[in-house]
C-alpha cells in the first residue's frame, strides 16, 4: 500500500513542477526591426525588439536590454552600442555618428532578466542615402 501512496504523489509534485516552470519560464527575445538580412539607411536608424512574456514575472522592474553592433560578427559581443536599457528600443547613430553606406552590420540584444539572460543576433545592409 505504501507505494501506491508514493506513486499518487507523483501526479501533484509533476504538477507542482509545471506551475513553478510557468511561473519562471523561459523568455524569447524576437529582433523586430531591422529583420534578418533587412535594408537600412547608412545616417540613423531604429532597433525593435520584443521580449515574450514582456516581462519578468518574478521582478518586472528588473528586466534590462543590452544593444551591440559590429561590421564583424566575431567582435559582436566586444562592441556595445547601449548597455542597460530599460525599454526593448533603440533610435540613434552609431558611435561614429553614421553607418557606412552599402556595408554588412550586425546587431545582438541581450536581454538580462532575474530568471537569466536572453540573446538574439541579426545582420542588416545599409544603403546609399539618396538626396531630396
Amino acid at each position: 500500500m505504501r507505494k501506491a501512496q508514493k506513486w499518487s504523489l507523483l501526479p501533484v509534485i509533476l504538477s507542482i513542477l509545471l506551475l513553478a516552470g510557468a511561473a519562471w519560464g523561459l523568455s524569447t527575445l524576437s529582433l523586430d526591426y531591422p529583420g534578418e538580412g533587412e535594408d537600412s539607411v547608412s545616417t540613423s536608424f531604429n532597433f525593435l525588439w520584443s521580449l515574450e512574456p514582456d516581462v519578468d514575472v518574478t521582478s518586472p522592474d528588473l528586466v534590462s536590454y543590452d544593444l551591440y553592433l559590429s561590421k564583424t560578427l566575431s567582435n559582436l559581443d566586444t562592441s556595445p552600442l547601449s548597455l542597460g536599457l530599460a525599454f526593448a528600443d533603440y533610435e540613434g547613430t552609431s558611435p561614429s555618428g553614421t553607418l557606412d553606406e552599402n556595408a554588412t552590420y550586425f546587431w545582438k540584444v541581450v536581454a538580462h532578466t532575474p530568471s537569466g539572460d536572453v540573446g538574439a543576433t541579426s545582420f542588416f545592409t545599409t544603403e546609399a542615402e539618396t538626396g531630396p
